[in-house]
């Protein structure tokens, strides 16, 4: 009787704690293969607060996308302060807005004004629902947390979101850690080319 008691209560404290651990972001759920996917980033906004992006950049990250703007007009407070961190540290930098829109005016002023399509985040309900309707320049940053992305994205996609509550040295708290798929050399061939839209985001880069 004292044994079947403990062990629901047993496997339950188990859940709990490795809840716990997967929010915290002690454990995560994937741990893409760095021969694979040699290319490292982290996505960051206000949310993360001050970030010592010198010890980022020793953890092995190479680029950091940070949050610009929501919506009509809110701008995040940290975004020039996590820019000038990021090139200072020697990471490719790169900029988000958060917004829910038509997608196709969207990339159409995107391009009007960058001469490039923007890279889309999209979770794996959206696509399977409105991949499809996707304009198809547009280029794919993909959340796939749990399974690896060739299970809902096949290969077309840019960046890889692997996990949304990890730990990195110089980042209070939780972040998101993402993967540039391909290989060094590709990344820097992307990046060169993507550097010639804004050549001020280069200083500090290596390329």
């Amino acid at each position: 009787m004292t044994l079947y008691r403990f062990i629901p209560k047993a496997a339950g404290a188990a859940g709990l704690a490795l809840a716990y651990l997967l929010q915290s972001g002690f454990v995560r759920l994937q741990y893409p293969d760095s021969a694979r996917y040699p290319v490292r980033g982290i996505d960051v906004s206000h949310h993360q607060g001050a970030i010592d992006w010198s010890a980022v950049g020793r953890e092995g990250m190479v680029f950091a996308y940070m949050k610009a703007s929501e919506g009509a007009d809110m701008k995040d407070p940290r975004f020039e302060e996590n820019w000038r961190g990021a090139q200072q540290a020697g990471l490719a930098p790169g900029a988000y807005h958060y917004f829910s829109c038509e997608l196709d005016a969207f990339s159409l002023l995107v391009k009007s004004q960058l001469g490039a399509a923007p890279i889309v985040y999209v979770t794996e309900s959206f696509w399977q629902s409105y991949h499809d309707a996707l304009p198809p320049e547009l280029e794919l940053w993909v959340r796939s947390v749990v399974f690896g992305p060739e299970s809902s994205f096949g290969g077309a996609w840019r960046l890889w979101q692997f996990a949304g509550h990890a730990r990195v040295a110089g980042v209070q708290g939780p972040v998101d850690l993402d993967a540039f798929n391909g290989s060094e050399a590709d990344w820097r061939l992307y990046l060169r080319a993507r550097l010639k839209l804004k050549p001020d985001a280069a200083a500090g880069v290596d390329l």
